[in-house]
């Protein structure tokens, strides 16, 4: 019975040794989610963070409505992201986005409120 248990302990390391040391380990370069960290870390050095604005309006009474302009100055723009939050009837979308600038358009109803924030990389 004892020779039984051994044997089945030692066939039980044997079939789970190898498969264990044979795993990549994580930190090794070229392995598992390191290579993802490396293209990650390429495309941050591609671009760079060109815009990162917050603005916030509210109305009274009566309502408001206005375009925030930011000159790009002929940077080739790789991605634009516009958080908005509003209280009421608000809103805020970006209404043109070219080399030149980005334009933000806002509006709120009366007693309504609308932040956002808007950030804009381009090409380093």
């Amino acid at each position: 019975m004892l020779s039984t248990i051994s044997m089945f302990f030692t066939f039980a390391l044997v079939i789970s040794g190898p498969a264990l040391s044979d795993a990549p380990e994580m930190d090794e370069p070229g392995r598992g989610p390191a290579v993802l960290a490396d293209q990650s870390a390429e495309q941050a050095r591609a671009e760079c963070l060109e815009v990162d604005q917050s603005r916030q309006y509210e109305a009274g009474i009566f309502g408001r409505s206005g375009d925030d302009h930011y000159p790009m100055n002929g940077k080739t723009i790789t991605r634009v992201d516009l958080q908005v939050d509003t209280g009421g009837h608000a809103s805020a979308q970006i209404n043109k986005q070219d080399s030149t600038e980005v334009v933000v358009h806002w509006w709120v109803d009366l007693f309504s409120s609308v932040s956002y924030t808007l950030k804009v990389w381009v090409e380093c």
